[in-house]
């Protein structure tokens, strides 16, 4: 039981289920735009898909390893432990998303293929960039993006207005989702010399580029909207989402703690899931504009 505990935080399935979940719903979202369901490509998808997360998950362990060490939030990663070998880390990760990339090439298409590439080189680049610059988030986060997009063209074998939405709504909420543990952790990457910008500013200053990094949020929201020929349900829906994910920023801009930061970290995650299941359950056919 250890053993599977260990290799599910190895493997990082806790950011996989969220990420598969939007690739998902990207994928049915094509469906409901008229483009045909296909029950193999769409399993591949989940298969390739989540070999790839898993792996960029064990890479990114591998190479932060002794970061690790120096953290109480990862301490207890089983490499930091000894309950699972740097190599084994190193070469499943490789493997795993070798498989991923080639599986989506030879039974999907070369665009969902070069998405989770994409994604993979972004990951690796977030992680090498975060001892180097604040700019990790902003860079690195266009490797979340990949799951939409992927999603969307294993389905479209295309890419279009609507999907690169989708992709940027997943960037936009990378920033506020991360700087809001990072202001909640701040000792921790602090001591890890970590450089993310809500760890390197007090919390009233940090407070401020949360607020700053989620006004795209709603934007892009209503914007899907709109360009997705959705009915009233679901800007309705994603406009209660939006007003409680600003209700607890302005909460954390009065009273910037990080009591009031872990808030809005803990409902970040199923802000986004909601915003990508109320795009698929809303009554009106997807009819895109543009």
């Amino acid at each position: 039981m250890q053993r599977v505990k260990d290799l599910i935080k190895l493997y990082k399935l806790n950011v996989w289920t969220l990420l598969i979940f939007t690739a998902i719903i990207s994928y049915l979202l094509a469906v409901k735009a008229g483009y045909t369901f296909n029950l193999f490509t769409f399993l591949m998808m989940i298969i390739a898909g989540s070999f790839t997360i898993m792996g960029d998950g064990a890479l990114n362990e591998y190479l932060e390893r002794d970061t690790d060490r120096l953290m109480d939030r990862t301490k207890k990663r089983p490499l930091v432990k000894g309950t699972i070998s740097p190599n084994f880390a190193l070469y499943s990760g490789i493997i795993l998303v070798i498989a991923g990339i080639l599986l989506s090439y030879l039974f999907i298409n070369a665009l969902t293929s070069f998405f989770m590439f994409f994604a993979t080189a972004m990951y690796m680049i977030y992680t090498y960039l975060k001892k180097r610059t604040w700019l990790n988030v902003i860079i690195g986060g266009f490797a979340g993006n990949c799951t939409a997009w992927g999603g969307w063209a294993a389905a479209t074998n295309n890419f279009n207005v609507f999907a690169f939405l989708l992709g940027m709504l997943i960037y936009f909420w990378t920033n506020p989702h991360i700087w809001a543990l990072a202001m909640r952790r701040r000792e921790d990457y602090l001591n890890a010399n970590i450089k993310m910008l809500t760890a390197m500013y007090d919390e009233k200053t940090s407070s401020k580029y949360i607020a700053y990094s989620a006004i795209p949020l709603p934007i892009v929201s209503t914007l899907i909207g709109y360009i997705g020929g959705f009915s009233l349900v679901y800007l309705l829906l994603s406009l209660v989402l939006n007003v409680i994910f600003f209700v607890i920023i302005a909460r954390i801009l009065m009273n910037p703690t990080k009591k009031n930061a872990w808030l809005l970290f803990k409902f970040s995650t199923p802000y986004l899931a909601l915003i990508f299941l109320f795009m698929f359950i809303d009554p009106a056919s997807l009819a895109i504009k543009f």
